[in-house]
């Protein structure tokens, strides 16, 4: 794998943050406490749990505030293929911190062995109004090709032509006889 704009990769193999290219990555998934309340809301936690990490510990209202653990805006995806091959989606906010305020970004996908992958839109078109932008990943298990192990990787990355912001997508996919349990 080679670095990305704003890296630099050792004799190791190891890939290091170049600061400067850092400080000008293009587009950010950009969560706050908010979004990790949602977060822990949707496991499961209660208000009083989760007033132990809020900073006032102020009392939350879960029931309306849950978001599924796949939808935590983080720059990453991670998929559970369950044997019946349900559709998962997946949603994301990317906000626009380059110089350039009228980018557009287009999106290319490594998809995993195993999954389709859509994004909509495949194309994110930024103004000086509109600093930020939803998009969706849906992923679909192609029944007919083998999968060569329990875990699968592939990326999306968005491109402005100058930035490329690249996110991993993990597939962990259950064997028949462990969804049984």
């Amino acid at each position: 794998m080679e670095p990305r704009r704003g890296q630099v990769r050792t004799d190791d193999h190891r890939v290091h943050v170049e600061p400067n290219g850092a400080m000008d990555p293009g587009l950010v998934y950009d969560a706050d406490a908010d979004d990790y309340i949602s977060f822990l809301s949707g496991l499961g936690h209660t208000a009083k749990q989760i007033a132990l990490f809020t900073k006032d510990g102020s009392v939350t209202d879960c029931s309306t505030r849950k978001i599924s653990a796949g939808d935590l805006n983080y720059p990453a995806f991670t998929v559970v293929v369950d044997p019946d091959g349900e559709k998962v989606t997946q949603r994301r906010v990317l906000t626009n911190t380059g110089s350039n305020s009228e980018a557009t970004y287009k999106v290319s996908v490594t998809r995993p062995v195993g999954m389709r992958v859509t994004v909509n839109p495949p194309e994110l078109h930024f103004t000086k109004d509109l600093s930020w932008i939803k998009y969706e990943v849906t992923f679909e298990e192609i029944a007919e090709e083998d999968v060569p192990s329990a875990y699968t990787f592939g990326s999306i990355t968005w491109s402005d032509g100058r930035h490329n912001v690249t996110s991993p997508i993990s597939v962990i996919w259950v064997p028949d006889e462990v969804a049984a349990i």
